[in-house]
């Protein structure tokens, strides 16, 4: 299937792709900003985030949600946990490791 460029249509879905990859652009040049302001990554922002949302999750669990390697998470957790913002404690009923954000 070829794409004709000289679409209007076309074009203009060119434009609404090209605005949203600024955007995206933009948007995760701040957040890396932001992450950095507070001596963090971006990865280890991104946890942190995700535990204050859903602060019972499992280490598996929150990789699946970053859609990153589990190994990673493991890594940006024991991190945190050294600088004394999470903690993790094992569930006994699940036998899994959580991570908590230290309040």
């Amino acid at each position: 299937m070829d794409i004709n460029c000289d679409d209007p249509k076309v074009k203009q879905a060119i434009e609404v792709y090209q605005s949203f990859w600024a955007i995206n652009k933009t948007t995760a040049k701040l957040t890396k900003k932001n992450a950095e302001s507070f001596g963090l990554s971006l990865q280890q922002l991104s946890i942190l985030n995700t535990l204050f949302a859903f602060p019972e999750l499992t280490q598996q669990e929150l990789a699946e949600k970053l859609i990153t390697p589990k190994s990673t998470i493991s890594v940006g957790i024991d991190n945190l946990f050294e600088t004394g913002l999470v903690e993790k404690s094992i569930l006994k009923k699940r036998r899994r490791s959580k991570t908590n954000i230290n309040n």
